[in-house]
């Protein structure tokens, strides 16, 4: 009962690393334990430490979800340490089975390797991957620039294993020269990273040309939108004064919030009359959040307007499970009393550049800044520059808002481009390639940044060769696996017991 108590007090611990509670540093320690007990106990006592480290981690972690129900929260957590569970057992199974370098290297491939996995297909979610607790832990975050997010996953659970192991060996009185070396090698490994780190931080960032732009937050609540017609001149007030605002302090690029525009802006043509005539009034061309809706089917979509009008749009493509949209809706009725969309919003065609005005930006909506190969995805394809533009009211009082805020900043540095970040009631940010953010409204504030900002045209190591680091990751645990299917029983490895 010790050891579990124990291993629930690592997850909730391990959660605090995350932005709310911003103790990020507990990420390099707080899986250390669990990975102790994955080794040294027998395999029913681990798979409860493990168990309770995974629901104490997901459980604290997704606190936020309950805004939205208990039952939700609950389905949740349970679902998303799944994942860690099957780390723990493949690792334990692996591990154990290996020898002690191979151990070292196996485990934060195998953690690398589930969070990918739990990033992938319609129901791919990114919340609780380690690489995010370190968003203001600057010079190990740039290594995102060369192996992305889980780059830094690798490196955490790396020294958490230096950590176990160097533990075991005291324990067990085996392997107790290598398991030093393997610490003194995460160590210097850490303080490597940061150097580099240091170094890049130290280092003007290039641009090809400048961007006068502008991020609003309106800060208008969810609250009024029943009353359509209040809402849709309360909107159009708000925004078009910051708008005029921005445009008398030089901006000629002006980025709007997701869903701030009233009504269809795709199909309606006063809509579209009010905001190409704004775009001709100030100068300054506008990025808008909006609807748009074709042959039935309805889209969440960014909208780029010039005094010509709507000069190029991208629909947004990856959605919220459950929030946008509902897999057998109509098997699942009990869905209507929860904060559930009453129709599904359908996803875009692809992931594309916007272009217009000599303007190529990836514009990216929402949840889908929470995945690196759709911001990757624009960067390859010629963004200059990165446009985040959301809606993060839905998450109340609670963590979740610097959660999505924290992975736009792990997005800049990934692909070396600034980020422009548009949320309706905060975080709004202007972000540098570095992941420094340059200024920001806090929650629940009105107000413009004015920023110029530099097109980046240099694409980084990380956008160029995608998940470099999870390929090799799954090459090698595949062959560690099936070295430990042929292992016989009867032979120990050098971390066994």
């Amino acid at each position: 009962m010790q050891n579990i108590l124990i291993s629930l007090t690592c997850g909730i611990l391990a959660s605090l690393a995350f932005p709310g509670a911003n103790i990020f540093w507990l990420a390099w320690v707080a899986l250390a334990p669990v990975i102790y007990f994955m080794l040294r106990l027998p395999a029913r006592s681990a798979f409860y430490c493990a168990a309770a480290f995974a629901l104490g981690f997901m459980g604290s972690h997704l606190i936020w979800i309950k805004i939205f129900g208990v039952l939700p929260w609950i389905l949740l957590t349970i679902f998303q340490s799944l994942f860690i569970l099957a780390f723990f057992f493949w690792g334990r199974f692996t591990v154990l089975r290996s020898r002690y370098w191979a151990g070292l290297f196996l485990i934060p491939s195998l953690w690398i390797i589930t969070e990918w996995i739990r990033a992938r297909g319609m129901f791919g979610f990114t919340w609780g991957d380690l690489g995010y607790s370190q968003y203001k832990f600057l010079p190990v975050l740039q290594i995102a620039s060369l192996a992305g997010v889980w780059g830094v996953s690798f490196l955490i659970v790396l020294f958490n294993t230096s950590l176990a192991l160097f533990a075991l060996s005291l324990t067990t009185k085996r392997n107790i020269k290598s398991a030093s070396a393997g610490l003194v090698l995460c160590v210097l490994a850490v303080a490597g990273v940061c150097i580099y780190g240091n170094a890049m931080l130290a280092m003007p960032v290039n641009g090809d040309r400048i961007f006068k732009t502008a991020v609003l937050q309106g800060n208008i609540s969810q609250d009024i939108t029943g009353d359509y017609l209040y809402f849709m001149e309360k909107s159009w007030s708000v925004y078009t004064d910051l708008t005029l605002q921005a445009a008398k302090e030089g901006a000629n690029l002006v980025i709007w919030p997701e869903t701030t525009v009233p009504g269809c802006t795709g199909l309606d043509s006063y809509v579209q009359g009010r905001l190409k005539n704004l775009s001709e009034k100030t100068g300054a061309n506008l990025v808008v959040g909006g609807w748009d809706e074709s042959l039935g089917q309805v889209y969440n979509t960014a909208f780029a307007f010039s005094r010509l009008g709507i000069a190029d749009s991208y629909a947004k493509r990856h959605l919220v499970p459950f929030g946008e949209f509902v897999p057998a809706r109509k098997y699942l009725p009990f869905l209507q009393y929860y904060r559930v969309r009453a129709d599904n919003t359908s996803p875009g065609s692809g992931y594309r550049v916007m272009q217009f005005d000599g303007h190529k930006v990836g514009t990216v909506i929402c949840f889908e800044s929470a995945f690196p190969e759709i911001a990757r995805t624009m960067t390859v394809s010629g963004a200059e520059f990165l446009c985040i533009i959301t809606n993060d009211e839905w998450f109340g009082k609670s963590a979740a808002a610097e959660q999505h805020f924290s992975k736009s900043i792990v997005r800049s540095v990934e692909n070396g481009r600034y980020t422009l970040r548009a949320a309706a009631t905060g975080i709004s940010a202007v972000i540098d390639p570095r992941g420094r953010v340059l200024a920001s409204l806090p929650e629940e504030s009105k107000g413009m940044l004015r920023r110029d900002i530099m097109g980046v045209s240099r694409v980084t190591f990380y956008p160029r060769h995608g998940d470099w680091l999870v390929c090799i990751s799954i090459i090698f645990a595949f062959f560690a696996t099936v070295a430990a299917l042929l292992r016989p029983r009867s032979i120990r490895a050098e971390v066994e017991l």
